[in-house]
């Protein structure tokens, strides 16, 4: 057992490196675990619960997002924060890179999705259309769409280079709280 946040942890996620870990915690930080030591690297600067950690594919960068209405990229090696998004005046409830790691996604509850430059912070594409907060996105694997669930009771599927939205799937009675991609791209399961 690792011990370091002292209230509730919202999430964790693995490095594809497989050396460490990242958890988000309501003590508005996020922390990065080294599993052979169990040591702990604290991600501070948030001010408000960290809803969403992940790390980019090559395993060099982590992104938060927060109800403080920022998502933060952070170096994995040295905890230093790379960029600070805070474009929005909701909180951000869920972020993820690209399959390059060139972007990131953010999912807010503004009803809508943003696209991120990963290296300069700037906005690239918002997606709009849904009705309530937007809970989770994904990319697909080959990056060239996006998923997005909403409180909504919807999911949307997204072309990420023009923002367009290509398909909407109904039939949920409740809000969604998860949608992935299939390892092939061509399916997506929603919950």
């Amino acid at each position: 057992i690792l011990i370091g946040h002292k209230v509730k942890l919202l999430s964790v996620a693995f490095s594809p490196i497989g050396e460490q870990f990242a958890t988000a915690s309501e003590d508005n930080t996020a922390r990065i675990w080294y599993i052979s030591t169990g040591k702990q690297h604290i991600l501070q600067g948030h001010d408000g619960k960290v809803y969403r950690v992940e790390f980019s594919a090559n395993g060099e960068q982590v992104a938060t997002a927060s109800n403080d209405n920022t998502a933060r990229l952070w170096n994995v090696s040295t905890d230093k924060k790379l960029q600070i998004i805070k474009e929005y005046g909701k909180p951000l409830y869920h972020v993820v890179f690209s399959p390059n790691g060139m972007q990131i996604v953010t999912a807010s509850n503004d009803k809508t999705a943003q696209l991120w430059d990963a290296k300069t912070g700037n906005l690239l594409q918002t997606f709009k259309g849904h009705k309530k907060s937007v809970s989770r996105v994904e990319f697909s694997p080959n990056g060239k769409q996006l998923v997005t669930g909403s409180e909504d009771e919807t999911a949307r599927l997204w072309d990420v280079e023009s923002g367009k939205q290509l398909q909407t799937f109904k039939g949920h009675k409740d809000p969604l709280s998860d949608v992935v991609f299939s390892p092939n791209g061509k399916q997506i399961a929603t919950a």
